[in-house]
């Protein structure tokens, strides 16, 4: 089971007011909603806190700040039970075709089973939102001083119909950048 409380801003609320049903900020709660695992039990709820800092919007919206918290709580669930992390979501995907699909392309793009060198580390996660389906892997290197290095990302992306594939791809290395840069240096 899993319950995701999301506390903070609405950012709906200060720049498109109209854009809140019901008092909920879709924006705040996205990727939240719509999680892609097959789970029993899973709560997802946004309490709205309004304080001093005007907030605004991230390039990749609500999605991305909620999957990243609950992608690291699915891999420390995996680690809990002592399975390997890809293993451990594909074993919640059940009744998810694409999704296991994007994740499983990745992994073997990734080259998952592979053994890394001492220092080398490796993670996934999986994105859906807005009818998409995402997977990513890091591989990356950790120094002797805790600094990381990023090698590769393996980004597999299940978006429907394309109609311009240079701009899938131009927006799926633009979030890859803005995401390594914000969590290495930001």
């Amino acid at each position: 089971a899993i319950a995701h409380k999301i506390a903070g801003p609405s950012i709906l609320a200060r720049w498109a007011p109209g854009a809140l049903k019901e008092g909920l900020d879709g924006n705040s709660a996205e990727g939240s909603i719509q999680f892609a695992y097959d789970l029993a039990n899973y709560r997802s709820e946004f309490v709205r806190e309004d304080g001093p800092i005007v907030t605004g919007f991230w390039r990749g919206v609500g999605a991305t700040r909620n999957l990243l918290v609950l992608e690291t709580f699915i891999d420390e669930l995996a680690i809990r039970a002592g399975q390997d992390p890809l293993n451990y979501r594909l074993a919640l995907l059940t009744r998810n075709d694409r999704a296991r699909q994007v994740v499983m392309r990745a992994a073997e793009l990734a080259s998952w089973h592979e053994p890394l060198p001492p220092g080398r580390g490796r993670g996934i996660a999986l994105l859906y939102a807005w009818g998409t389906y995402m997977a990513q892997v890091v591989d990356l290197t950790v120094g002797e001083l805790g600094d990381i290095s990023v090698q590769r990302v393996v980004c597999v992306v299940d978006c429907g119909v394309v109609v311009n594939p240079d701009t899938v791809i131009a927006q799926m290395q633009g979030g890859i950048n803005f995401a390594l840069s914000a969590a290495l240096f930001g």
